[in-house]
């Protein structure tokens, strides 16, 4: 049985959190109650990005044993349920969820799963007669509701002979979409009768609103075709029609030119001294509809900059005969290649070194530049022809040729593009520095495009070289989304890999996220010893259990916990023999004492720091409660990069609401908290919360750094006595040139600066000079805020349309410009 301050618990099964098995099914049993001996809203269990909700039992053995113990239970406190693993090592959560929506993790387990990688299940005709074997990765269920603009689908399948089919697509009343045929290595040696390991699929099916009939069909080299999967699928509307209305109204009038504005733009396009060609680089295959090539070759051919070549390269047996352009214009301009390959990465890497251009540009089948795209590029171009990679903002074209679900991105965000491809369309790269790194690596197919950005940013901490134009330059159309090819999870991984390995970095793991990948950088054999430093007003409603909670559930192991208090609160007896009991013998923690003067944050801290025998320091506030017992582990392994001046956490209040993921300069360049009161799940595409990621600014309610980059700036700004000491430090850190990184995996409850709000309400006069002080100093500096499209709204939450944007094309006095 374990207890903490608010529940009781047992999990009786599995006995051991260690356990390799051979088995993928594994079983959990146990009960749980609250103090009051009322039983949990739900239990979780939570693995990947996967969680199921156990069955509750009846346990009046339960009931019976803390009768005698004079604690009142409720029967239904037991639960079990049985959850099925994919191989490899996989971490395991048992939450607990109250009624008041607070979760409490009870348990974490390491499992190792060795049993076969790919089970294959027999496949029966009508007549219920064996032709063949199969399995389906993807999806696992029969209904499915995706927030994604496609459906992914995956398995193998091999007939009764162990032979790859010839065909697999995925079928709806109106489409077929044909699946890429894939390698499953190890495959013949759990079924040996397989004659050939390219008996994988994969592919992706186009979503609408409504639910539609989804199935997978495969067509053997017999001839003989057989279903594998019936289901239902349908896109997850997440935004409301005002909300596409508004963004109609939005681009309508900032998003496009006509008229005198377009007049205006082109006579500033004749005036530019330097106009490279670009090279837009096409490749087409069978899978690509002749309407979605032809309207992306319009959208080229009708650019106000003239200065390109279009290179249209056919890979996989793909034909496009000259009629079929006939009347798409561009003459002289288009070139026709075709490439004897059934691999879409060599037909690129053939068009961008048969490129005359300076600049390279690619685009699949349904993707649309509008018509200033290369305009907005070239002028970019003339105040810095040093450039190497430029990018825009991007979003989605109906059917019916509506823009909807736009894509802002933050400007150059190192971390974030080692985590996931957000760069996304359109990217312009210089072809010379592209070819000097390698170009397109074949061993790495369906994410060549990542693998080479991340080449070609190598080192690039700053963004040297590299440049985002915060315009709407693309429309990616349904068949662009849907036919843009798979990437296999292994090639995703080995492109993670090879970006640490060329850094130098060390890596403890490499994790799949939604869409993306977590890198848990590692310490190295020696753990630096941390410093926590945490001051306090002993208020022991809230340092008791945030002390607890780092004592009990911080994983990392070699830290130092300095108390930092005002010698007054040591009158007080309650405190002094809590602290006392803290801070004696040789434990973990240490007491600081200062004297009693105003109250001064920075002064506070700088001196606790003086103090510190550790290589790093960890700052925290004293009304913190741990989430994620490796907090230090995921803070101290970004902590230790060279490049990176403070790490800051994920804060949640206790309702579960974000209370801190990170800070931008909104308006006049104060500094606020960026998505606070919502749920991360409702926030996460906004902010990319999903991902670690460069931002300006941390709290230092939970920051962690190197002691030596800490005092390399001077520590603290001590004239910020109330607020604003945290994001000074943080400008100062990347005004030396480095990163300031937020991860959502170090994960704390906050109970919002209860002493530090009350200081701030008595001494408000001085609050208000420091913010006046800050915005003086700091705007001048960072004018905006790279990491925040300027696109988007600095009313709270953020992450909303802005009316009107903060950047334009347009000169302030365009309307007067004759």
């Amino acid at each position: 049985m374990n207890q903490n301050r608010s529940c009781f618990f047992s999990i009786e099964s599995p006995k051991h959190r260690f356990l390799v098995l051979g088995e993928r099914k594994i079983c959990f049993s146990g009960y749980f109650f609250d103090c009051y001996g009322r039983k949990a809203n739900q239990i979780l269990i939570k693995w990947d990005d996967k969680q199921v909700i156990v069955n509750r039992l009846d346990r009046e053995d339960v009931q019976r044993l803390y009768a005698q113990k004079g604690i009142a239970v409720e029967k239904a406190v037991g639960f079990e349920s049985c959850i099925e693993l994919s191989r490899g090592l996989k971490e395991v959560d048992v939450i607990a969820e109250l009624s008041c929506g607070e979760k409490i993790k009870l348990k974490k387990f390491f499992f190792y799963i060795w049993s076969k990688k790919y089970c294959l299940d027999p496949l029966y005709d009508n007549q219920q007669q064996l032709v063949g074997y199969y399995n389906i990765e993807k999806p696992l269920e029969k209904e499915v509701v995706s927030t994604q603009h496609y459906l992914e689908v995956s398995g193998s399948v091999v007939d009764k002979d162990g032979y790859p089919p010839r065909l697999v697509q995925i079928k709806t009343s109106t489409r077929k979409y044909p699946c890429q045929q894939i390698c499953r290595k190890g495959i013949q040696k759990d079924y040996p009768f397989i004659k050939d390991n390219r008996c994988g699929f994969a592919g992706y099916a186009f979503l609408e609103e409504l639910p539609k009939q989804y199935s997978i069909e495969v067509e053997f080299l017999s001839g003989q075709v057989a279903e594998l999967a019936t289901f239902f699928a349908s896109l997850k509307v997440q935004e409301d029609r005002r909300e596409k209305e508004l963004y109609k109204k939005w681009f309508s009038s900032y998003g496009q030119f006509v008229g005198r504005e377009e007049e205006l733009l082109r006579r500033r396009l004749k005036g530019f001294a330097y106009k490279p060609i670009f090279s837009v680089v096409m490749v087409v295959g069978l899978g690509d509809r002749l309407e979605g090539v032809l309207a992306t070759v319009r959208s080229v051919v009708g650019q106000w900059y003239e200065q390109w070549e279009l290179l249209l390269v056919l890979y996989g047996g793909r034909k496009l005969a000259v009629e079929e352009l006939r009347g798409v214009g561009g003459e002289g301009k288009l070139k026709v290649i075709e490439v004897d390959s059934s691999e879409k990465v060599k037909a690129k890497e053939v068009g961008v070194r048969e490129a005359c251009g300076e600049y390279c540009l690619l685009l699949d089948s349904g993707e649309e530049l509008v018509a200033h795209a290369l305009y907005v590029f070239v002028e970019a171009l003339q105040g810095d022809k040093g450039l190497d990679l430029l990018f825009g903002d991007e979003d989605q074209l109906s059917d019916g040729g509506q823009g909807y679900s736009p894509v802002f991105k933050p400007g150059f965000n190192y971390d974030l593009l080692r985590s996931v491809n957000y760069l996304g369309r359109p990217v312009v790269f210089r072809k010379q520095k592209a070819m000097e790194v390698g170009g397109f690596d074949e061993g790495v197919e369906g994410a060549e495009e990542w693998d080479l950005y991340l080449r070609m940013t190598a080192g690039r901490v700053d963004g040297h070289g590299v440049c985002h134009l915060p315009y709407v330059l693309c429309h990616r159309g349904g068949e662009a989304v849907a036919g843009g090819g798979v990437v296999k999870e292994e090639v995703e991984r080995e492109v993670v890999w090879r970006d640490c390995t060329r850094r130098g970095v060390g890596v403890e793991r490499i994790e799949r996220l939604k869409g993306g990948w977590r890198i848990r950088y590692g310490i190295g054999e020696t753990k630096p010893l941390v410093s926590i430093v945490m001051p306090s007003k002993c208020q022991l409603t809230y340092l008791r259990p945030c002390v607890e909670s780092i004592m009990s559930k911080t994983s990392y192991d070699r830290y130092e916990l300095l108390l930092v208090v005002n010698e007054k609160r040591l009158r007080n007896a309650e405190v002094r023999q809590y602290l006392e009991g803290l801070s004696g013998g040789e434990g973990k923690v240490r007491l600081v004492v200062y004297p009693d003067e105003p109250f001064n944050y920075a002064k506070i801290n700088n001196a606790a720091v003086r103090e510190a025998r550790g290589e790093v320091l960890a700052l925290l506030n004293d009304d913190l409660e741990v989430i994620t017992g490796d907090w230090l582990e995921e803070m101290v392994g970004h902590a230790m990069r060279a490049e990176v001046g403070a790490v800051g956490a994920m804060l949640y209040y206790p309702d579960g609401t974000i209370q801190h993921a990170g800070v931008i300069l909104a308006e006049r360049g104060i500094p606020d908290h960026r998505l606070r009161n919502v749920r991360k799940e409702e926030a996460a595409e906004g902010g990319y919360l999903w991902y670690e990621q460069n931002l300006s600014a941390v709290t230092a309610a939970c920051v962690v750094m190197r002691k030596a980059c800490f005092m390399e700036v001077g520590g603290f700004d001590e004239s910020y006595a109330i607020d604003l000491n945290d994001i000074d430090l943080c400008l100062r850190l990347r005004q030396r040139g480095y990163l300031i990184v937020w991860t959502p995996f170090a994960e704390f409850y906050h109970y919002e600066s209860v002493s530090k709000m009350a200081d701030i309400a008595e001494q408000y006069g001085l609050w208000s000079e420091e913010n006046s002080k800050f915005i003086k100093k700091w705007l001048p500096v960072f004018p905006l805020d790279p990491y925040y499209n300027p696109n988007l709204s600095f009313k709270p939450p953020y992450y909303k349309l802005s009316f009107p944007p903060r950047v334009t094309l347009l000169p302030e006095d365009w309307e007067t410009e004759k």
